[in-house]
């Protein structure tokens, strides 16, 4: 991809019988057709089928721009329309490099949360306005990110509200692969299920230019074990299969047991939760090759409906970046402002 042109590749799945026309069109961000091919097909059955399309002088997705184009494609019957669907994509560049996240070629960091695609006390159930308005927050916040956690995957609404408004997503697939966190988790069907969950998340999600990284799992047991079972390189290579243009990350949350299994090595950009001041800066001094991020860093505690003053920011820290101070208040109640991180986190305010 260049700021001149742009190269669009398809592939698509036509399921019939008997002899049609395949009508494929390109309309641009402001509603107008650029492109377009036509050819007639034989069906018999499910016909897998392939097409490359120039875009001239395309408009890219980006934060700021989230310019989104159009694939129509119609199936004729002697000139008569059978079935047509519309796919949105955008046209954009990603990498990651050592130093960081590229975005058509422009180095952007992330400014990220984790989040489920549920409303608290509304429910899991999506709804469009709610999350449109949770977006808004966020934006106005200064979130650009978003780690859809820990389950695969979240409402395909979700990811189009992220590729209309310019936020970056990671797609998360398991909390547990062969070893369980709780009773009756997915550690139970994994064996089972985990190839197709993985590959239709993937395969439903991938032509949304929001998309930046696909994550594998989030602090799973077999950290601790250093992966018997090579899962890791597994579930990799199950992504690289069906998806090689977006990163491959896990979360973890035992970073030396992550690092010394090769863990961490296994996907393309390993994922570290929590202790940041700790922790990030002798990774990048042991392993100076290794492409990573924060993929969890804040945790705090509040109780709600406890406004307190005058608000007191617990700032005073240990080495490990862990707060000093448990209890704010005399009557041991932090407050609704999350001015106290949990042991394994930090504050959601920056010290100046």
């Amino acid at each position: 991809m260049t700021k001149k042109q742009a190269l669009v590749h398809l592939d698509l799945e036509v399921l019939g019988e008997g002899d049609y026309t395949l009508l494929n069109e390109i309309i641009d961000p402001n509603g107008k057709q650029i492109t377009q091919s036509s050819k007639s097909i034989s069906l018999n059955g499910k016909e897998k089928l392939s097409e490359d399309f120039k875009v001239t002088k395309p408009q890219l997705w980006d934060i700021k721009t989230p310019h989104l184009y159009k694939l129509k494609t119609s199936i004729l019957k002697n000139g008569n329309l059978v079935d047509s669907y519309i796919t949105n994509f955008g046209i954009r560049s990603i990498r990651f490099e050592l130093d960081g996240f590229y975005l058509n070629d422009k180095k952007t960091r992330f400014k990220g949360v984790n989040m489920h695609h549920d409303f608290g006390p509304v429910g899991a159930a999506f709804h469009k306005e709610l999350f449109v308005r949770q977006m808004k927050k966020m934006k106005d916040m200064g979130v650009n990110a978003i780690r859809f956690s820990h389950n695969p995957p979240p409402a395909p609404e979700a990811l189009d509200i992220c590729d209309e408004m310019g936020i970056l997503a990671i797609d998360e697939a398991f909390d547990e692969w062969q070893l369980g966190k709780v009773l009756n988790g997915y550690s139970k069907q994994f064996d089972l299920w985990a190839k197709k969950d993985l590959s239709d998340m993937i395969l439903r999600d991938r032509n949304h230019p929001s998309i930046v990284m696909w994550s594998i799992g989030n602090e799973i047991m077999e950290q601790y074990q250093h992966d018997p079972n090579n899962i890791t390189a597994y579930l990799n290579d199950i992504v690289k299969t069906l998806d090689t243009t977006r990163a491959t990350t896990a979360g973890f949350n035992s970073a030396n047991n992550a690092l010394e299994s090769g863990m961490a090595a296994t996907v393309d950009v390993a994922g570290f939760n929590y202790k940041p001041g700790g922790i990030y800066h002798k990774i990048r001094e042991h392993y100076p090759n290794l492409k990573f991020y924060a993929s969890e860093t804040g945790g705090a505690l509040s109780t709600r409906n406890s406004y307190k003053f005058p608000v007191v920011f617990d700032t005073l820290q240990n080495k490990r970046g862990t707060s000093v101070n448990t209890e704010l208040y005399a009557d041991g109640q932090p407050g609704n402002y999350e001015n106290t991180n949990v042991p394994w986190g930090v504050m959601h305010h920056t010290k100046n």
